[in-house]
């Protein structure tokens, strides 16, 4: 069973506009579920 491979990054922030910035910039560069 092949299964596509996906990646993982475990993001520790307390300030929420970090991790807004964060998450939209790794869904622009795809690949990643967050």
């Amino acid at each position: 069973m092949n299964s596509a491979p996906s990646n993982k990054i475990l993001l520790i922030e307390d300030e929420h506009d970090v991790v807004d910035m964060l998450t939209l910039a790794l869904q622009k560069a795809g690949g990643f579920s967050v």
